[in-house]
């Protein structure tokens, strides 16, 4: 019940034992303070039920709690009963209460993960459509501006005397290149590459354009491939979060089996 995000589980403080006339208390359980642990050892010193003559509280940026014991009483013989009558051990109920859609639900860690998992691969697959409209765009427009250059298409406005008549020579010269080109071309594309400056046509690296334009076509080809095997590629997505943020979130208590203390 409990590794499926409901259920109880016991949490322990950690007891320094090394000294047999003296506990430190190096760490406290979750819920509760130095002060309330210190409050549950007083009561169950008085009502003799653990054998401390001293409580001192050395706590500063770490936790140090100093139990003396009783004259005859040593350190082995005194950790059961801290556990059984004080908040050094303390039962932690869990109960996975979210809100799912409109309204309350206690769900296990499986349903919550599915949920959450089942979001995150619609949210890759959205990015990878996005990056694959803005290379498709992008790889349209280095091919127009390609096809412009390398076939001197922009030589076929030099004569024209009117905006519109620009606009046509310009529309008319890639007509032949509609194949490779791959839709429509529209205004704002004829637009685009009117406002090429001739430096840049003078410098223009057809190799360089080429190479661009082959990494983009790579690219889309992986993006096409990730989004046929999206949940490969949202585990993959994972694991590298996992690499990358492992060391900064290390486990800081210990999995043991706590038998009961009668």
């Amino acid at each position: 019940g409990y590794d499926d995000g409901n259920g109880k589980v016991l949490v322990r403080a950690k007891l320094d034992t090394s000294d047999p006339k003296r506990i430190l208390i190096r760490e406290i359980p979750y819920t509760t303070t130095t002060e309330s642990l210190i409050s549950s050892i007083e009561e169950a010193a008085r009502k003799t039920r653990v054998k401390v003559t001293a409580i001192q509280d050395f706590t500063a940026s770490e936790v140090e709690i100093e139990l003396k014991l009783a004259r005859g009483v040593y350190a082995e013989g005194v950790v059961d009963s801290l556990y059984a009558f004080t908040d050094c051990e303390v039962s932690i109920s869990c109960n996975l209460l979210v809100i799912d859609g409109d309204r309350p639900r206690i769900m296990t860690v499986t349903e919550v993960l599915q949920h959450n998992l089942d979001r995150l691969v619609d949210i890759l697959k959205a990015e990878l459509s996005f990056e694959r409209q803005e290379l498709e765009n992008k790889l349209h427009a280095k091919t127009l501006e390609q096809i412009f250059i390398e076939n001197r298409i922009y030589k076929q406005i030099e004569e024209q005397k009117t905006a519109a008549a620009v606009t046509a020579a310009v529309s008319d010269g890639l007509q032949p290149f509609r194949k490779k080109i791959g839709r429509e071309v529209t205004a704002e594309d004829v637009d685009t590459l009117l406002k090429i400056p001739i430096r840049r046509i003078s410098l223009y690296d057809i190799e360089r354009a080429r190479k661009e334009s082959r990494q983009i076509k790579s690219r889309l080809v992986q993006i096409a491939h990730d989004v046929e095997n999206i949940v490969e590629f949202s585990i993959s997505y994972l694991e590298i979060l996992i690499d990358k943020y492992r060391d900064q979130y290390p486990r800081r208590s210990e999995i043991a089996g706590i038998e009961r203390v009668e």
